[in-house]
C-alpha cells in the first residue's frame, strides 16, 4: 500500500531552487520596471535634496529646494490651475459619459452609429483636433462668435482671455475624453444582471430611482477606475499657469 504524505509535509514551503522557473518568468519585466521607473524615481528624489548643477561640487541641502518651491507664487498658481483643470474635466466627463452610456445601452435602431460618433474624438489625432478647435474658438470668424453675433452679442477672445481660456480648454478636453468614459461605462452596464432591473420595476421603482439606487452604486468600481484614468490624463495635459 502506498504511503500518503502527511499534511505537514504537503504544506512545507518549497525552496527557491525548486521554484526558480516561476521567478524567472517575471524577472525581465521586473528588471525593466526597476531600470525605467524605480531607479530614476529614487535618483530624482535624492537629487531634489541637493544643490546639483553639474558645474560645481554637489552638496545636500535637504528640504531647502522644497521650501523655495512652495514659497513661489507661480508654483502655487500652477498647482491651483492644474487642480481646477483636473476637477473641471474629470467629473463632467464622468457624468456625461454615464448619461450617454445609459441612453445608448438600450436596444434601438441606430445605436451603433451613435456610439461610433461619440467615440470618434478619441480616435482623432490630437493635432487635428487642436486645429479644429482653434478654428471654433477663432475670435473673428469662428462659428461660436458667429452665433453670438447673430444674437447681437459681442465676440469673445476664447483662448486669449485669462478668464475664458481655462474654460475653453476644459470644454475641449471633455469633448476629447467623453467617448472613453462612455465606452467604459457601457462595458460596466452590460455586466449588471438584467434580473436586478426587472425586480426593481416589479416593485414599482421609477426610472430615476433605478438609476440612482441600482445603476450608480453597481458602477462604483468602474467609476473609480475611470476617475483614476481621467486624472492621470488631465495631469499630463493640464496648463501650468495663466496670468
Amino acid at each position: 500500500m502506498a504511503l500518503q504524505s502527511s499534511p505537514v509535509a504537503a504544506a512545507r514551503p518549497q525552496s527557491f531552487t525548486q521554484n526558480w522557473s516561476a521567478y524567472a518568468f517575471p524577472a525581465p519585466a521586473l528588471i525593466i520596471l526597476f531600470l525605467s521607473l524605480l531607479l530614476p524615481a529614487a535618483t530624482t528624489l535624492v537629487m531634489s535634496l541637493t544643490d546639483i548643477s553639474f558645474l560645481r561640487p554637489t552638496n545636500f541641502v535637504w528640504l531647502e529646494n522644497y521650501i523655495k518651491l512652495f514659497s513661489d507664487g507661480r508654483f502655487r498658481q500652477a498647482v491651483g490651475n492644474t487642480a481646477y483643470y483636473t476637477v473641471g474635466v474629470t467629473f463632467p466627463t464622468m457624468v456625461l459619459g454615464l448619461l450617454a452610456a445609459t441612453a445608448l445601452n438600450g436596444k434601438f435602431r441606430g445605436r451603433i452609429v451613435f456610439r461610433t460618433i461619440f467615440y470618434l474624438p478619441v480616435l482623432t489625432s490630437l493635432i487635428a483636433a487642436a486645429v479644429v478647435w482653434m478654428y471654433v474658438y477663432e475670435p473673428y470668424s469662428g462659428p461660436i462668435n458667429g452665433a453670438l453675433a447673430q444674437m447681437g452679442l459681442p465676440p469673445q477672445p476664447w483662448l486669449q482671455s485669462p478668464d475664458l481660456a481655462m474654460t475653453s480648454l476644459i470644454i475641449m478636453a471633455i469633448w476629447r475624453d467623453f467617448g472613453t468614459a462612455m465606452i467604459i461605462y457601457l462595458a460596466g452596464l452590460q455586466d449588471i444582471p438584467k434580473d436586478v432591473y426587472e425586480a426593481a420595476r416589479l416593485d414599482g421603482a421609477k426610472t430615476k430611482d433605478i438609476f440612482l439606487r441600482i445603476t450608480v452604486p453597481m458602477l462604483s468600481s468602474v467609476s473609480f477606475y475611470l476617475m483614476i484614468i481621467l486624472i492621470v490624463q488631465t495631469f499630463q495635459c493640464s496648463v501650468p499657469s495663466m496670468s
